[in-house]
């Protein structure tokens, strides 16, 4: 016997086994009990909700010559109609049957009495693909049909369709159906075929099905005919070129975090994998959408896409603002899409543009500050410690250190940001370039350069133990410029302001600045090698 694909073999043939769609379920149930049928019914909906499988069930119950249950599903009409020989079923597909003669053929047949069952059934799919005059042809049938006819239409776009035809039907709109539904429908059949699974494959499939049954079983039948009659959800990923729930979140902090090369090299590579660029942007709007609903809830049980810690994660570099401007990047990006431009290319554009949020315009360090005064070097105090992941110092510290700033140092110092550019296309240096160009220099004394950052995330970075090492080494060897790192977000540098013009007469204990331990000199060797890569020496 040939294989039949799942979405038919487990069709439902009774209304228990409607997966969702209870409301319609129950009230069509209560009109065949009291006898309450109409003569016209138009079901609505999207596509794979059940609106066909529906409207023959109910064509069961309206002919079912059983008096226990209904439809019982095992009487002769109600096997008839399973099998598709029931002589008072018709089946209309309106799409490729919509002129003005399919419907004058319909209307004469409908004079007939049923030869079998009660009621004769005219189910008409697709039915706002009729033609105008096709449907001005059906409505006086449709508005009174001989007392043993019965239409039930069937479309996934009820706007089309004539007021006139509307006016006509009592209308049932269906559905998507519930991951939990679809879920728990996916597991009755995996059961009855003895398929073993993974829970999260399930997860998988109910997304990428989005409320449509019949897409879902055919995920299931593909799934499961690629993993050998076994759902896994590794194969999924495979099939589908999906991304994994944490690789989504560390593409969307590489992207806040302004490694922009970390983020585009990967996106070519997923790309390259066969990953469906326009799924994972449709992806990262659902988890934008679960990090602001936390971020205003803190509820973890209206978290769908993504976890507790990931929320928490992502929180530290997006905040609500900047989550709800990258939903309308993405939502954007969808539309351009559409309009058939190059997926990888724009969503590019994409990275470029949610790294480079600044929502808060107030953030942004100004061109100046109170701390251009020159100011004379006091005093000095002991010791800064530098074994902790991040740089971390106190705010009298800061201070301190600002104190000593003067307008020279600042003058002298902003040739890093004349040189910086350059620095974006080498490979080697190019994380410097990522790590200093969303900052300004916010004082600088002869001792440290505070940096101020436009975003939280932004100073963190800089002031992370490896990077702020390699920044001070980095300052010596490009610009000659010996003095320690320190980076303030758009928060500690208003709190930090104001303490400071709050202290501006007081005396201060004055703050020594611990640089990091001296490098030994390279040799020639070892510095042609850091430019040009492995070198040989040849003696003459």
């Amino acid at each position: 016997m040939a294989y039949q694909v799942l979405y038919r073999k487990y069709r439902p043939q009774t209304f228990d086994e409607v997966v969702g769609q209870d409301h319609i379920v129950k009230t069509l149930l209560n009109a065949v009990h009291k006898n309450k049928i109409s003569h016209a019914y138009l079901f609505c909906g999207p596509r794979g909700t059940g609106k066909t499988s529906i409207a023959k069930i109910f064509a069961k119950a309206l002919n079912c010559i059983s008096e226990d249950k209904i439809p019982c599903g095992e009487c002769e009409n109600c096997k008839a109609i399973a099998d598709g020989s029931f002589p008072d079923l018709f089946e209309l597909d309106a799409a490729s049957n919509n002129s003005v003669d399919n419907i004058r053929d319909l209307i004469e047949g409908a004079s007939y009495q049923p030869l079998q069952g009660r009621y004769k059934i005219y189910i008409l799919d697709e039915v706002h693909m009729l033609s105008a005059s096709a449907a001005n042809a059906l409505l006086k049938t449709l508005e009174e049909p001989p007392a043993h006819v019965i239409f039930i239409l069937a479309t996934t776009d009820p706007q089309k369709l004539l007021p006139t035809i509307l006016s006509r039907c009592q209308r049932y709109n269906f559905t998507k159906v519930s991951d939990e539904d679809m879920k728990r429908r996916i597991k009755e059949i995996l059961e009855k075929e003895k398929i073993e699974y993974e829970e999260k494959a399930l997860d998988i499939i109910c997304d990428l099905a989005d409320g449509c049954v019949r897409d879902a079983l055919s995920y299931l039948d593909e799934a499961l005919a690629y993993g050998d009659y076994t759902l896994k959800t590794a194969d999924l990923i495979q099939m589908f070129g999906l991304l994994t729930k944490d690789a989504k979140v560390e593409l969307l902090i590489d992207m806040r975090s302004r490694r922009i090369d970390d983020a585009i090299t990967k996106t070519k590579a997923l790309y390259r994998e066969g990953v469906d660029i326009k799924a994972l942007t449709q992806d990262l709007i659902k988890i934008f959408k679960d990090l602001v609903i936390y971020n205003e809830t803190q509820s973890e049980r209206l978290l769908v896409t993504i976890a507790k810690e990931d929320a928490d994660k992502l929180a530290t570099v997006y905040t609500n603002e900047e989550a709800l401007t990258a939903i309308d990047i993405l939502i954007r990006a969808l539309e351009v899409y559409r309009k058939g431009q190059d997926q990888l290319s724009y969503f590019e554009i994409v990275i470029l543009k949610i790294a480079d949020l600044k929502t808060d315009k107030k953030e942004r360090p100004k061109t100046s500050s109170v701390f251009d005064e020159e100011i004379k070097l006091v005093e000095k105090k002991p010791d800064v410690k530098l074994e902790l992941d991040e740089v971390k110092m106190k705010k009298d510290d800061i201070i301190a250190v600002l104190k000593t700033a003067s307008r020279e140092q600042k003058s002298q110092d902003v040739i890093i940001y004349e040189r910086l550019r350059d620095f974006s296309f080498d490979e080697n240096k190019r994380r410097y370039f990522a790590l200093l160009k969303d900052t300004e220099i916010f004082a600088s004394s002869k001792d440290m350069i505070v940096f101020g950052a436009y975003t939280e995330s932004g100073a963190h970075q800089i002031n992370d133990i490896d990077n702020n090492k390699d920044l001070y080494y980095f300052l010596i060897d490009e610009f000659g410029i010996d003095k320690m790192v320190y980076a303030l977000g758009p928060s500690e540098k208003e709190t930090v302001i104001r303490s400071f013009r709050a202290s501006a007469d007081e005396e201060f204990i004055p703050y020594e600045v611990v640089r990091y331990p001296k490098r030994e000199n390279k040799d020639l060797v070892s510095k042609l090698e850091e430019t040009f890569g492995k070198v040989e020496v040849i003696d003459e």
